[in-house]
Order: C-alpha cells, then sequence, then structure tokens
C-alpha cells in the first residue's frame, strides 16, 4: 500500500482519529491547512458562539493523483446546528469552493455543530477537504492588519531612498516618508531559505527549522492568515506556510499577479484582524522585467550576455565581461527593480484605503553582487552587497515623529518580535525569539525605552552565515566591523564598516592578534558556538587512531568536509554530500575535557577542529610509541598516513540544515527541481 493511501486510510495510517483529520492539502498553487473527512464521516464540536458568527469554509476532494482505482463520483456536506441541517454543499470535482455560513442566530448560545460528509454516489475515494474553518464574530473594534513584504534579491545599495543615484525606487517615497527606516539591517544569510526562515519566524535559521512561524503565532491571537509567494525555496513542503489559512506559491510569477492575489484576498477579509505575507520575486534573476521598463537604465552593449543566462553561465565569462557588460546586466537588474516599486506603490496606497490600521514591513532577503568582490549573484560571499538588508516599517498609525532614520544595527531576526509587538499579540502567545521588538523606533509612547533598547542593539553581535556556492565561513557584525572566520582554513577577515562600507580593506593581516581575538570571541557571542584558538588537525588515509591530551579543557569535532566545497549538496532538495563528518571518523572528548580520541572512518581523509581556549595550549600527541610528541604545527608521518596540525582560529559548528534534515527531507517533485536547474541551483 502506497504512503498516500496508507495516509487517507484511518485504519493504515496508524494515526490517532485527531491526527488523522487533520491534514494539509495542495491543489494547483494553492495550499490550505484543513480536514479530511472521508465520506461518510461525521465530525462534531461544542462550542459557544460569538455575537455575529459566521463560518467560514473551503471545500475540495483530495485528488486521486497517481493513485490506482476510481475516482470520486460525488460527495457533499451538509452542516448542523444542534441536530438540525443549516445549509449543505456539493463538493467540487476539482479546486477549493469557498462558502460562508451565516450563524448569527445562533449567537451568544453553546451549540453542537456538526459537520457530515456524505457520498453522492459510490464511495469510492470520496475523500472530503474541509479548509480550515473558522467562526468570526460581529467586529467590535476596527481592524488590525499585518502587512510583510519581502522582496527577493533587493539590494539596500539600489534603493533610491538609501542614495543610489538612479529612480529605481521613486515609486516608494510616500510609504517611505510614513515609515522608520532601518539603515543598518542585516540578513543571516546571503540566499532565500535561510533568511526567510528568519524573518518569517524571528529565529535564526538552524532553530528557525522548528520555531513557530508568524503565521502561527498571529493566527493563535486570532488574525486571519495568508502568504502569496514567488520562490522555489518558499513551497509548503519546507513549512513556510505553517500557520496560513491560505497560502499561494507560483514560480517567479510577476509582481502584478502577486498582488491582485493579495489584494483579493485583503479585500475579503478587509473587516477582519489579517495578516498577509507577500513575497515579491522580480528583482531575482533573469532580469526580464516587462518591456516598458526592461531597458529603461540601459546605456551600454551587454556583448555576450543573453536573457535569461543563470548566474554560473554568467560568471563563466566573468573575466571576459568589459564594465560596460558588466553595467549592462546591472541596468537590467535595476529595471526590474523600478517595475517592483511602482508595483508596490500603487498597492500600498489601496492598502491604506482599507478600514482599520494596517502595520506594513517591508523588508529583502539578502542582496545582489556585480563584482563589487570579483564574482556576480549571491550566496557566495558574506560582503554587505549580499547581507545587508532592506528594512522599513510602517507603523499602524503611520510614523509619528521619532527617528525617521535608524543607524544601529539590527536584524530580519527583529521582524517577528516587533510585528508581535505592535499587532498586539498578548505576551502569554509570543514565543521567545531570537530578536528583539523595535518598538520604541517606532511608537512615540514607548521612546523613553529608546535608549536602552540603543545600547542592547550595539552591544549585540549579529551572525551571518549559510552559504553554498563557496567554501563554509561565518560572520559577526558587532562594534560597526564584520568579522568572517572560514571554517576549512582558518582564514580570518576583518572590515571596518563605517571606514570602509565597500568592504575593500581587509584588515586581518594587519591587526594584533589580540585584535582579532577580540572579533573571534564576538563570534562565538554571535552564533553561540565554540570559537576560539585551536587546532585544525589533518588526517588522511592509514592515520591510526590516537588521543590527544591538553593541560587544558577543549572542545573538538570533525569538521564538515562540506566546508572546503564550493558548491555544497543542496541537501533539501534530495542531494547528500559526497562525504560526512562520520564518513572521515569519531571524536570522543573526556569528561574533564582533557584528553581528545580520535578513530578513522571509512573515508579517513579530512579535518579535525580543535578550540584549545589558548594558543599556549596546543596538546600532546600520544600513539602507539609510549614517547608523546607535542604538537605545535607541522606533519608526522604516523602509520602509513600523516598527521598535521595547524594553530589558527577555529569554529566549530553545532547545527547544520543536514542534520535536521537528512533523515526528514523527501525528493522534490519533478516541476520543482526543473525550477531549481533553470535558475542554476541544482545541475
Amino acid at each position: 500500500m502506497g504512503s498516500l493511501v496508507k495516509r487517507l486510510d484511518v485504519t493504515e495510517s496508524g494515526l490517532s482519529p485527531q491526527e488523522f483529520v487533520r491534514y494539509e492539502l495542495t491543489l494547483g498553487a494553492e495550499s490550505r491547512p484543513g480536514l479530511l473527512l472521508p465520506a461518510p464521516t461525521t465530525l462534531s464540536y461544542s462550542l459557544t458562539l460569538p455575537e455575529g458568527a459566521t463560518l467560514d469554509l473551503a471545500l475540495a476532494l483530495v485528488p486521486l493523483g497517481l493513485v490506482d482505482g476510481p475516482e470520486s463520483d460525488g460527495a457533499g456536506l451538509r452542516v448542523r446546528v444542534d441536530g438540525d441541517e443549516i445549509t449543505s454543499f456539493q463538493i467540487p470535482d476539482e479546486g477549493f469552493r469557498d462558502a460562508q455560513i451565516d450563524l448569527k442566530r445562533f449567537g451568544g448560545k453553546t451549540v453542537t455543530l456538526t459537520f457530515e460528509t456524505i457520498t453522492t454516489g459510490d464511495a469510492d475515494w470520496d475523500m472530503v477537504f474541509i479548509a480550515e474553518p473558522r467562526i468570526f464574530g460581529a467586529p467590535t473594534r476596527p481592524p488590525r492588519r499585518v502587512l510583510v513584504v519581502g522582496i527577493d534579491t533587493a539590494r539596500y545599495a539600489s534603493f533610491t531612498q538609501h542614495g543610489y543615484g538612479r529612480d529605481t525606487t521613486t515609486p516608494l517615497d510616500e510609504l517611505a516618508s510614513q515609515s522608520v527606516i532601518f539603515d543598518h539591517a542585516w540578513t543571516p544569510a546571503p540566499r532565500t531559505r535561510p533568511s526567510f526562515r528568519t524573518a518569517t519566524t524571528g529565529y535564526y535559521p538552524f532553530e528557525a527549522m522548528d520555531a513557530p512561524t508568524m503565521g502561527q503565532v498571529l493566527r493563535d491571537a486570532g488574525f486571519t492568515t495568508a502568504g502569496v509567494t514567488a520562490n522555489i525555496h518558499l513551497v509548503p513542503r519546507f513549512g513556510f506556510n505553517d500557520g496560513f489559512d491560505w497560502w499561494i506559491y507560483e514560480n517567479s510569477v510577476e509582481a502584478d499577479v502577486q498582488i491582485e492575489r493579495a489584494k483579493g484576498w485583503l479585500h475579503t477579509n478587509r473587516e477582519r484582524d489579517s495578516f498577509m505575507f507577500l513575497h515579491i520575486m522580480d528583482p531575482h534573476a533573469f532580469y526580464d522585467a516587462p518591456a516598458f521598463y526592461e531597458n529603461r537604465y540601459v546605456e551600454t552593449d551587454p556583448g555576450p550576455l543573453v536573457d535569461e543566462m543563470n548566474r554560473w553561465q554568467i560568471v563563466s565569462m566573468s573575466e571576459t565581461l568589459t564594465e560596460g557588460n558588466k553595467a549592462w546586466l546591472q541596468a537590467r537588474y535595476d529595471g526590474e527593480l523600478r517595475y517592483t516599486a511602482d508595483q508596490l506603490a500603487d498597492f500600498f496606497s489601496w492598502v491604506l484605503t482599507l478600514p482599520g490600521e494596517t502595520l506594513i514591513v517591508l523588508h529583502s532577503d539578502h542582496g545582489e553582487e556585480f563584482w563589487e568582490h570579483g564574482s556576480y549573484e549571491h550566496n557566495h560571499t558574506l560582503y554587505r552587497e549580499l547581507t545587508q538588508a532592506v528594512l522599513w516599517v510602517r507603523p499602524p498609525a503611520g510614523w509619528a515623529g521619532g527617528p525617521h532614520r535608524v543607524e544601529e544595527p539590527v536584524g530580519l531576526v527583529d521582524i517577528a518580535a516587533t510585528v508581535y509587538d505592535l499587532a498586539g499579540v498578548p505576551a502569554d502567545k509570543r514565543p521567545k525569539t531570537n530578536g528583539v521588538s523595535l518598538r520604541p523606533y517606532l511608537d512615540a509612547a514607548q521612546s523613553e525605552a529608546l535608549p536602552d533598547l540603543r545600547a542592547s542593539l550595539t552591544a549585540r553581535a549579529l551572525p551571518i552565515g549559510h552559504l553554498m556556492y563557496d567554501t563554509e565561513r561565518w560572520a559577526a557584525v558587532a562594534d560597526e566591523q564584520m568579522y568572517i572566520l572560514h571554517t576549512w582554513s582558518g582564514e580570518e577577515e576583518l572590515f571596518d564598516l563605517v571606514a570602509d562600507p565597500l568592504q575593500q580593506q581587509n584588515l586581518a593581516p594587519t591587526s594584533s592578534r589580540a585584535t582579532l581575538d577580540a572579533r573571534l570571541a564576538r563570534l562565538g557571542d554571535a552564533t553561540g558556538w565554540p570559537t576560539g584558538p585551536g587546532l585544525r588537525i589533518e588526517v588522511g588515509p592509514g592515520t591510526p587512531s590516537f588521543t590527544m591530551t591538553f593541560a587544558e579543557p577543549v572542545y573538538a569535532q570533525i569538521i564538515d568536509p562540506e566546508a572546503d566545497s564550493r558548491r555544497r549538496a543542496n541537501v533539501e532538495w534530495g542531494q547528500r554530500p559526497k562525504q560526512l563528518p562520520t564518513d572521515v571518523g569519531a571524536v570522543e572528548i573526556s569528561p574533564d575535557g582533557l584528553t581528545l580520541t580520535f578513530k578513522p572512518g571509512p573515508y579517513g581523509r579530512g579535518v579535525i577542529g580543535v578550540v584549545t581556549g589558548s594558543w599556549q595550549n596546543l596538546g600532546v600527541l600520544n600513539l602507539a610509541d609510549p614517547t608523546p610528541i607535542p604538537l605545535e604545527g607541522g606533519t608526522l608521518k604516523v602509520g602509513s598516513g600523516t598527521i598535521t596540525a595547524t594553530p589558527g582560529a577555529v569554529i566549530l559548528v553545532q547545527d547544520s540544515e543536514l542534520q535536521r534534515l537528512m533523515s526528514a527531507m523527501e525528493l522534490g517533485g519533478s516541476d520543482q527541481l526543473e525550477a531549481l536547474r533553470e535558475l542554476g541551483y541544482l545541475e
């Protein structure tokens, strides 16, 4: 019996009745959570209805898909209150059918509400799905509305309001005038999935994978919720739609389509507390804006560049491209940004005509490089053209005259806490996120809290990492500096973000060890992982088991072999790394932290990272030979293998998408994989 058939069979599924009925259905681009009630089934609730009650739901049949057997020849739904039928529906053969049921006459009463699914022919595959039924009462105050708009691949430096020389985002001047603009906001990653995980949860990317989304939190607080997305990394299988009553994903669709979908939903829910997450894909490659915008800023010749080249094709010809060719590509990007700004400006103006008050958050997930550091696109460095975020927040009543531009460092990690605070989510319903509420910048009534908030933001270190298209590295933004440590090699980079905003002068080679150690400690603060002086111990095939002893406690582990890869396996889409840390071997640390034991694995070649805590605590190597060997750097011939020890700054990464997903994630559908290949994400 196939997995889908088992899941849809109450006996074979192994689920309790309560677990069985909870289901999520995707039909075409649309995904909804709800109740699975194979006909004939009866489900009843005892509840007290609010005054002016209405019941919202949508109906569908779970399609047969690839399952063998006869399709449904029809099913229906009866809705009863205290046993009396108040309405009935025929379930549509395709798609969702939205319905609203008037329950006003039962307002204020405790009733039994019953859903009864029925067959209208044979009972074959009559899998009735009721998309998240919700009861709403009559409004008792103006509605609260939260609109979060995430623009994919929007460069901070390419916004007119941030000082750019082109009028790319001039249409957003009105929103900017009503918003607080955070000029030093940072993403946690130079790519989509981890950045949006953080932006939509308030947790850093690894923790965010198991964290409640803003949709879940706001829904539990009484909001109706929706998401409209256009990036292949925001598909429901990654959990971004958790907590959303309605979720639309269509790959790379243009902004006008996205906005019309958002407007339709917002209009329908205009009298209710509502949360809309809108994702705009247009600035992402390929840069093929509608005709009026496509060449708006083009002044140079494209040379060998043509439409719909992916990042790898363009990067491969970097050495032959002229400055004019590169300028052509950036001009095309700017055209996409102008198109996006025009579409969003009209949308924001429309939203602000709706009843109630609207909190608007506008942010990016990452930027785009146009050869500032020798390459193109994103997901390959941590420099600010990729990791400085756009972050504007329009308070529910508009800017109230507080600080209009904010210089303190903030992050996408702060969005969720800020939204919960401004939207009035009760304190006991707010998760303890990694971020902080920025409300004192946005609400004059809390301005007295600004000095403390400024001090805490200035003292905080923000972590950045998670790249895939070059060797692994991690950064900390703190004290107006960015420090970067390469996991595999130990290379260090240090930039003064005030004196050198374009990050062209690496200060690490000329900085004292004390200065770098202070930055290294801040990286540990930012990530929460062991960092510090230490050793990289390279082992190879033939290296035998060995122990090392230290004068002070140490931390150690096998460094992920993927850290040395310039194109990591895309585990979430079914790729698997060539080697895992367990293939290299196993490292054990004694309870007192003073003894390290290494046992080789089947592959045997790799690197052990050791954080020793000081530059003097370099350890002693113990082999079968009874003579201990001080390990102060260099290569030793041991058995048929070698051991090479290199002192340096070390970070021991304690989490990964691989660890969280290796056993849980299934290969994506063929249409999703093809979309990734077109964009250059998979080979």
